[in-house]
């Protein structure tokens, strides 16, 4: 059964302070979504509730954007919440229990939490990638807002390489916005 994504987000915002490598909403996404690929590229079964979107800046799974939208650029430091049936207060979402998932979120975190959000939108936009071929017009501009469908990722999720160059192609973008 897939994860709840704030879940893992909260796995990957434990990482990240841990390792003292901050992460915002924008590096969160692209992270949540390379794992996601490569778990379902690698187990045939998605990893997370839900679907990404493709955005301007890469993959975005709208219910973690809305998680962590207040926090702005500022690197994520508290966890996502839920709201409790009972009581109804928000309390934090409780990270994955089962510790063979816990090892590869990990394995696939670190070295993400490595590269700057620049990077790993220029990862996340590499030509070939679910987000590309989905957001590709024939005239070259681009449209958002799209679904990016598991056999998306499962057909092209290989094509997530690109050349490292001094900067990232990009820039260094600090916020996504949803698509108008």
């Amino acid at each position: 059964m897939p994860l709840d994504p704030r879940s893992v987000a909260n796995l990957i915002i434990k990482l990240a302070v841990d390792h003292q490598r901050p992460v915002t909403n924008l590096s969160l996404q692209k992270i949540l979504y390379f794992i996601h690929g490569r778990f379902l590229v690698e187990n045939d079964e998605p990893l997370l509730d839900g679907y990404f979107e493709a955005w301007q800046y890469g993959p975005v799974h709208p219910l973690i954007y809305d998680s962590f939208k207040d926090q702005g650029s500022r690197p994520l430091i508290e966890p996502a919440t839920r709201r409790d049936l009972l009581s109804g207060r928000q309390i934090p979402v409780d990270i994955p229990d089962n510790a063979q998932l816990c090892s590869f979120i990990n394995e696939v975190t670190l070295p993400y939490l490595k590269l700057s959000a620049g990077r790993l939108v220029d990862l996340s936009h590499a030509r070939g990638s679910p987000w590309d071929a989905l957001t590709r017009q024939f005239d070259g501009t681009r449209t958002y807002g799209m679904r990016i469908t598991e056999q998306n990722i499962k057909d092209k999720f290989r094509f997530h390489k690109v050349s490292v160059g001094k900067n990232p192609s990009v820039g260094e973008p600090h916020e996504e916005s949803p698509p108008h």
